[in-house]
């Protein structure tokens, strides 16, 4: 048991490392893309601290419509954030996201194999681990989510705490992983509409 743990540690090291190899991939070798993303969502985040740390229902000065349909729950939790902090720093928040996804993958990853008592090897986690991180959508620089502030990684996360939990229920039957997932349910519903 003690060899396994040990290779969750080296895993979680593995991960580090290539979230520091992406950072400086991001920062040194692609040139800043502007996003037009990042416009709309730092003007939500203004517009909800604007109005006391509230679900906006309006948008005012919008041209066509002034319904707000967008989803608000990721604007809101960055809005209690110094808006200086979010605008210089839109890519690493996404970065961190990334990481926060990468740490809940690997997890779920231990989870599965712990309570179905698969074997492994420490090289068939490394590849697996080596592949979900540099996968083609995480190093896409032209893909907004690599290149600026966008919402696209927190709504991955939400997915996965969704499903995540879901598959460890229908592998072990333990109500508290179905309940978990209910909860992450809700906060995508909470996310996606007001």
């Amino acid at each position: 048991m003690i060899g396994a743990r040990m290779d969750y540690f080296l895993l979680f090291g593995l991960l580090v490392l290539s979230t520091a190899v992406k950072i400086i991939l991001i920062k040194l070798i692609v040139p800043p893309i502007s996003q037009s993303d990042e416009s709309f969502h730092i003007l939500l985040i203004n517009r909800i601290k604007w109005n006391k740390h509230r679900f906006i229902k309006r948008y005012r000065y919008f041209l066509f419509n002034e319904e707000a349909g967008y989803p608000q729950l990721f604007h809101w939790i960055l809005s209690f954030l110094p808006m200086g902090v979010i605008k210089k720093n839109g890519i690493y928040i996404s970065l961190v996201l990334d990481f926060i996804f990468h740490i809940l993958c690997i997890i779920l990853i231990i989870m599965v194999v712990e309570l179905t008592g698969t074997e492994y090897t420490l090289f068939q986690f490394t590849i697996l681990s080596i592949v979900l991180m540099f996968s083609p959508h995480i190093l896409d620089f032209q893909y907004s989510q690599n290149s600026g502030l966008t919402t696209r990684s927190f709504g991955i996360i939400l997915g996965l705490l969704v499903l995540g939990p879901l598959l460890l229920y229908f592998i072990d039957g333990n109500f508290i992983f179905l309940c978990l997932s209910c909860i992450a349910f809700a906060l995508v519903i909470l996310s996606s509409q007001i």
